[in-house]
C-alpha cells in the first residue's frame, strides 16, 4: 500500500518521464514488480490524479495483479475518498449515477453524457456543512472513472475547492476567508479508504490514511467560517 502525495504522477507519459511514483518504485523494488501493464507501468493497477492524494495498491507479482485487476473490474474494491466543495450539496446525501466520457469542447477533461461513454457511479455523504458556504464530502466510487468525483460534483453545481479544471461558477464565500480558500493549490480530494480481498489468502483486507496537513489546514479554515456566522 502507498500513501500517494498530491502533486506526484503515477506512472511515465506524455511531459512527465521522470519523478513519476512509478519512477521511485523501479528504483525501491527493483524487478519485485508485475508486469501485467508492461514496463511502463510496473506495479500499478490503478491510478489517482496527480494532484489528488491518497491510498494506492501495488502489485509486486502478475498473480496478484491479475487478482486485483479482476476486483476492480466487477467493482468490488471498495474506495472512499473525502473531499471539500463549495457551497453545500442539495440533496446533501445521494447517488449519482451518469454516463462520462471525452468532453466536445476540451479533450482533456470529462464531462457528464446523456447518450455515450462508460457508467459512472458515486454515492456521496455529506460529513459537515460549513454554513452553507462549503462542504466536507465522503464519495464511495462503484466505478472507477477519470475525474470521476471532480466530474460528478461539478455536475450538481458544487466544484471541488481548488479544482480550476471543473470549477463551474465563482462561489460565495466570507470576504475575510475567500482569497485563502480560493488559492488552495489542487482539488481538495482524498483517497482515504481502500478495502479488497487478499489475492492469495482470500481475507478482507481494509487500509485507511488521514488527510494530508494541506487538507487538514483547509478545514481549519473552513471552520471559521461557522464561528464568524
Amino acid at each position: 500500500m502507498i500513501n500517494k502525495p498530491a502533486g506526484i504522477v503515477v506512472h511515465p507519459g506524455a511531459g512527465n518521464r521522470n519523478h513519476t511514483l512509478v519512477n521511485g518504485l523501479a528504483h525501491h523494488c527493483g524487478k519485485n514488480l508485475s508486469t501485467v501493464n508492461s514496463d511502463i507501468r510496473p506495479g500499478i493497477v490503478h491510478r489517482i490524479d496527480k494532484n489528488t492524494s491518497g491510498i494506492l495498491v501495488v502489485a509486486k507479482n502478475d498473480f496478484a495483479h491479475m487478482q486485483l485487476a479482476k476486483q476492480f473490474e466487477i467493482h468490488s474494491i471498495k474506495r472512499k475518498y473525502i473531499c471539500f466543495l463549495y457551497s453545500a450539496l442539495r440533496p446533501l446525501n445521494g447517488k449519482i449515477e451518469t454516463l462520462i466520457s471525452r468532453s466536445e469542447n476540451n479533450r482533456l477533461k470529462m464531462s457528464v453524457s446523456q447518450s455515450k461513454g462508460k457508467k459512472a457511479v458515486t454515492i456521496y455523504r455529506t460529513v459537515k456543512n460549513f454554513s452553507n458556504y462549503a462542504s466536507k464530502v465522503e464519495c464511495e466510487l462503484l466505478t472507477g472513472r477519470t475525474h470521476q468525483i471532480r466530474v460528478h460534483m461539478s455536475s450538481l453545481g458544487n466544484s471541488l475547492i481548488g479544482d480550476r479544471t471543473y470549477k463551474v461558477k465563482n462561489y460565495s464565500l466570507p470576504k475575510e476567508l475567500a482569497k485563502e480558500i480560493n488559492e488552495f493549490p489542487r482539488q481538495a480530494l482524498h483517497a482515504y479508504f481502500l478495502e479488497f480481498i487478499h489475492p492469495r489468502n482470500g481475507k478482507v483486507m481494509h487500509f485507511e490514511c488521514n488527510m494530508p496537513d494541506d487538507m487538514q489546514n483547509l478545514e481549519s479554515l473552513l471552520n471559521k467560517i461557522e464561528k464568524k456566522s
